[in-house]
């Protein structure tokens, strides 16, 4: 059998040596660099959304009516005598 060395292998540190800040610093050298990408894909069209949601606009005017009617209606009410 050969005989294993006490030294430990550089990736395997110990809690003290990772602790301490002796870690491993990755660093990426200058001439590594990569190069931006490129998109050949044409812009989207812009799209009208107010032509999208028209529906929308409609029931949420719906909703604020009839929520005007009801609190104007509460209103009403409380002021009427009840016997």
């Amino acid at each position: 059998m050969a005989s294993q060395s006490r030294h430990r292998a550089t990736k395997n540190l110990t809690r003290r040596e990772r602790r301490s800040g002796v870690a491993r610093s990755y660093s990426v050298p200058a001439h590594v660099t990569a190069a931006p990408r490129r998109s050949y894909m044409a812009e989207p069209a812009a799209v009208d959304y107010s032509a999208e949601y028209r529906y929308i606009r409609k029931d949420l005017f719906r909703i604020l009516l009839w929520a005007s009617i009801l609190i104007v209606g509460m209103i009403v009410l409380a002021f009427l005598p009840i016997f």
